[in-house]
């Protein structure tokens, strides 16, 4: 409007001019001038606001290709991003959940292994202990065993009669203590009354014996016959043997010879004593109607009834004793082989178990990084919608910025084209005024 009000006042001045003297002519081509200046500003502001929104317009189509570009690239990231592996991630859950449940029971199964071998440990050391014990007891009894045989046996070793018997083939004969069981506490007794017959042997004595007699004194017996029951209060009584031979010199030798508990009982016994009785006590005192014989060491048979109660008490005691260190032997290798077994089986479910938690670590670490991968996926595909989001709303924006230019271009592009046909106008105005 203020243009065209401009060029309104330049054609009338103009006009004014032509009808007018000179000196209003040179007013009316000053003010004709003055209007083509205003006129050429007007063009030019015009030129430089579509300059600047032609620049901004580059600007903003610029900031949409690079926002479009953006978007683009965003949807592709998207679309290729790999898709979350639920089942496999659920698969792989489970997997690790049973093999914690195997773990728990292996590791339960070696708890209890280890728990137990403690307790066959003590059992197979008790065992030892014991089996080590009975050994040693066996060998004690053993050790007084060959004591005891060597000393009995010592009792044939006379030199000369030993060679005379030897030559006689009775080397190895029995001797009569051998072959007797006397009644517990009644050894010294029998030793008192059989004294050196203790070591008789079994044998008829031939009568070339007599031209050559043994060199010491030796007692031989028929090794046949039989014998009536002994009386209850013979000393015979307390005397038993499985040779009826033995039984039979027995009834011979120990004919007359009664006994008593002590000494008393054999002082009154002896008023009853008939000529050639006599009675004995457990100690070996000898009571007859006109006298008394202390019993006392005398010769090399003293306690040989005794030794050999105890031979039989050691033979049998190591008898029983071998039996008992054979089961516990036997007891010591099963329980050995427990203990044993158990240690295998110890080290293979530690073994086992080692393997279990390896596996179960490993399947640990997987279900970790398919976690993971599954979380990095979900995060970034969450990021990706939120920077489309973002870009959305900034597409949104530039491209109403770039409305808003082109409607403004336009408007300034018909300013600028009604400013020059003004300015035209106005310059033909002028050149009018001056001529």
């Amino acid at each position: 409007p203020g243009l065209e009000a401009a060029l309104y006042e330049a054609e009338a001045a103009a006009q004014e001019a032509t009808d007018s003297t000179l000196p209003q002519k040179e007013a009316g081509l000053r003010e004709a001038q003055q209007v083509v200046g205003e006129a050429q500003r007007l063009v030019s502001q015009a030129e430089q606001a579509r300059q600047v929104d032609e620049n901004s317009l580059g600007h903003t189509k610029r900031q949409l290709e690079q926002l479009d570009a953006r978007q683009r690239k965003l949807a592709q990231e998207r679309s290729q991003l790999p898709p979350a592996d639920a089942s496999g991630l659920a698969k792989r859950q489970v997997e690790v959940e049973e093999l914690a449940q195997t773990l728990a029971t292996g590791l339960a199964g070696l708890k209890a292994a280890e728990t137990a071998l403690p307790e066959l440990d003590a059992a197979r050391a008790q065992h030892t202990r014991e089996l080590e014990a009975t050994r040693k007891a066996l060998h004690q009894a053993e050790a007084e065993l060959a004591a005891l045989k060597k000393l009995q046996e010592s009792l044939k070793a006379d030199e000369k009669l030993g060679a005379w018997l030897h030559q006689r083939g009775l080397g190895q004969a029995p001797r009569l203590w051998e072959k007797l069981q006397v009644a517990s506490g009644w050894e010294a007794a029998v030793e008192a009354v059989l004294r050196e017959r203790l070591q008789a042997v079994a044998a008829e004595a031939d009568a070339g014996w007599f031209a050559d007699a043994p060199p010491a004194r030796l007692t031989v017996w028929a090794g046949q016959g039989t014998a009536a029951p002994a009386a209850p209060d013979g000393l015979a009584s307390k005397v038993t043997s499985d040779d009826e031979g033995v039984s039979a010199a027995l009834a011979d030798w120990l004919g007359g010879v009664f006994w008593a508990e002590d000494v008393d009982a054999a002082r009154i016994r002896c008023g009853n004593l008939q000529a050639g009785e006599c009675v004995v006590t457990p100690q070996g005192h000898l009571f007859t109607p006109h006298s008394v014989t202390f019993h006392g060491p005398h010769t090399a048979v003293e306690g040989i009834l005794a030794r050999g109660r105890e031979l039989e008490r050691l033979t049998t005691d190591a008898a029983s004793l071998q039996g008992e260190v054979t089961w516990l032997e036997t007891a010591h290798a099963e329980a050995q082989e427990r203990y044993t077994e158990r240690q295998r089986e110890v080290q293979a479910l530690r073994a086992q178990t080692a393997q279990m938690q390896s596996r179960h670590h490993t399947a640990q670490m997987e279900l970790l990084r398919l976690q993971q991968a599954v979380e990095r996926v979900q995060s970034r595909a969450a990021q990706i919608t939120q920077e489309l989001d973002e870009v959305a709303r900034l597409l949104a924006g530039e491209q109403a910025t770039l409305e808003m230019l082109e409607t403004r271009l336009r408007d300034y592009r018909a300013q600028a084209d009604a400013a020059r046909e003004a300015l035209y106008a106005a310059r033909q105005k002028r050149d009018q005024a001056d001529r």
